[in-house]
């Protein structure tokens, strides 16, 4: 068992891993042992295309203490490890006896045919580096069918080589039912104190010189927002460890795309923190990615799949940005060629939803909310009730881009929104209950999601807070756990699993908890009556915080658990958990 420092918050851990990332999309994670093949160093080339090069620095003892702040510090008996991952590469303060070990590959690339490294040894003096003692830099070079990958290890520390392969048992990846190559290769055993320099790249040219100037350069301390709440400051950082120079990651380690919905829920971390441009850069580019028709990519840039959602979730951010900008008199960062730009566009996609209603609903097709999997069931097909939210959301923004910008709003657009209010209260509410949706074929469908939590958050006025108080005690019984969360489906339904199944998505939203769920969910309760919820409210802050501090990455917010009992589990780093977990803090802690 393991010490986990974070400041002055210890917690504990059989095998804490880490994660650090830089704003280039670089991640590394790492445990001892590793669990899964995606934990190492991966680094993000010019096409967003992944490398993995470093698996792991061995030490001969367990991990007893892990300090996780700017850098991360692992340490046991006689040895020590501090990391730091830089846009310039990654950088390691040794001491002890450790095994480097390599991993090199094409993400997705899991043949172990024809893997070949080439390893170049030097030791000496680097003469121009006056500073420097004895350096010793390895050049590996990695082939692999019709690519190559190249990495250069400079290190101050004594080296020997190793020349061992070796399979890794990868736990996590066996529970989750992952398949990949596990055999990994030891190039070098180091001991002594030093540094440890490591860069890679698909070119030779350049590599050397980094890994040396990496190796003696003092390391600047990143820009880190400083907020007065020490957990708002944890949740913070591990929001910001997926907010690249490019955009916010869904997730780390494989969902590193930027999704339209993951990202414009996440988006709000930005906004707590009042770093507007960012923000607005993000919008943007979404702004700039609505098709001819109104609809949203799913992922950028397009790759042919649309989000049903996305098209909301870009309205309720649009909504959020111009209330905080005028609250903080800043309206004048959005111009008005912008601002009428935007306006165009919120229209078009409320054409787009014009075109997807029936009966004042709006109906999606199967696997096209944010629960897109289906298993045993029709993949939640039909009108449901975030759905309607969301283009609330889009209506909203609309009527307020055509207010700032003196442009009358079509009545048709209008009437949508006028439509959609009288339709969910007629058609969705059943003895004191908001229905999760209505059927294809318009038939009301009793099973309890959370999804009327989601809807309070992105359409708080489609009810009074009375009725949603009522809606709230009705849906809870079915969905709360006691550690801390909720279900994503109710638990009497006959297709819910207790237990996370990995890539055999019948738990994924059929019974796997949702930090970001979860929070969403506490916000909601607050809003509406946070004396009457004080219990549940308190439970989800603390089992967010007990997932940010000891579980999955150390100071990091997981994707999931599993319902009956509290994990990390799916993604161990995800950007909406994190955002929402900040925004929870900031509401209740005023």
């Amino acid at each position: 068992m393991a010490t986990v420092v974070h400041g002055k918050v210890k917690t504990f851990s059989d095998n804490p891993h880490f994660l650090l990332t830089n704003k280039n999309g670089d991640y590394l994670a790492l445990g001892n042992p590793n669990t899964s093949n995606y934990h190492g160093l991966y680094i993000r080339d010019e096409k967003r295309q992944y490398w993995k090069t470093f698996w792991n620095i061995v030490p001969e003892t367990p991990t007893d203490e892990i300090v996780v702040s700017e850098t991360v510090t692992r340490s046991g008996e006689g040895w020590s490890q501090e990391f730091s991952l830089t846009e310039k590469g990654l950088r390691i303060d040794a001491s002890g006896n450790h095994t480097l070990t390599v991993d090199c590959k094409r993400l997705y690339d899991e043949s172990d045919d024809g893997r070949n490294y080439s390893i170049n040894i030097r030791q000496g003096k680097d003469e121009e580096k006056g500073n420097l003692s004895s350096v010793t830099v390895v050049e590996v070079e990695y082939s692999k069918g019709d690519y190559s990958l190249n990495t250069v290890i400079a290190t101050t520390m004594h080296v020997e080589r190793k020349d061992n392969w070796h399979e890794a048992p990868y736990e996590y990846d066996d529970r989750r039912g992952t398949s990949n190559t596990r055999w990994v290769y030891d190039i070098l055993s180091l001991s002594g104190k030093g540094a440890i320099a490591i860069v890679s790249g698909n070119e030779k040219m350049g590599l050397q010189s980094r890994a040396l100037q990496l190796l003696i350069s003092k390391l600047e301390p990143a820009h880190v927002e400083k907020l007065d709440d020490p957990g708002a400051m944890l949740a913070y950082k591990a929001f910001d460890a997926l907010h690249t120079k490019d955009g916010i990651m869904a997730g780390l380690p494989w969902f590193f795309h930027y999704w339209s919905r993951d990202e414009l829920i996440a988006v709000q971390g930005l906004l707590s923190t009042h770093q507007y441009e960012e923000t607005i850069a993000i919008l943007d580019r979404w702004y700039d990615t609505v098709r001819d028709d109104g609809g949203l990519a799913a992922i950028f840039p397009d790759e042919g799949i649309e989000s049903t959602d996305a098209p909301g979730w870009l309205g309720k951010r649009t909504s959020d940005l111009i209330s905080s900008l005028r609250e903080h008199d800043r309206l004048d960062m959005l111009p008005k060629e912008k601002l009428a730009t935007w306006r165009d566009i919120t229209g078009k996609m409320l054409d787009r939803a014009s075109k997807l209603m029936r009966d004042g609903l709006v109906w999606t097709e199967t696997n096209t909310t944010w629960m897109d999997t289906r298993w045993n069931d029709d993949g939640r097909a039909g009108a449901c009730i975030e759905i309607q939210a969301l283009t609330l959301a889009i209506c909203d923004a609309h009527a307020t881009l055509c207010a700032i910008t003196e442009e009358q709003i079509l009545p048709e657009r209008r009437t949508l929104c006028h439509d959609i209010v009288q339709a969910v209260h007629q058609k969705m509410v059943f003895d004191g209950r908001l229905l999760d949706r209505l059927h294809q074929d318009g038939n009301p469908d009793h099973t309890v999601r959370p999804n009327i939590f989601i809807a309070w958050y992105i359409s708080p006025k489609l009810f009074v807070k009375e009725e949603w108080r009522g809606f709230f005690h009705s849906a809870l019984p079915e969905l709360w756990l006691e550690w801390g969360g909720l279900s994503s489906i109710s638990q009497n339904s006959g297709i819910y699993q207790s237990r996370y199944t990995g890539e055999d998505v019948r738990s994924y939203h059929r019974g796997d908890s949702w930090y970001w769920v979860n929070n969403t969910a506490a916000l909601a309760m607050h809003s509406v009556d946070p004396e009457g919820f004080r219990v549940p409210i308190k439970r989800v802050i603390s089992a967010g915080l007990t997932d940010l501090l000891s579980l999955g990455f150390m100071g990091h917010c997981s994707e999931i658990s599993s319902a009956e009992e509290q994990e990390a589990a799916g993604c161990w780093s995800q950007a909406w958990s994190a955002s929402t977990l900040l925004e929870l803090l900031l509401a209740t802690r005023k």
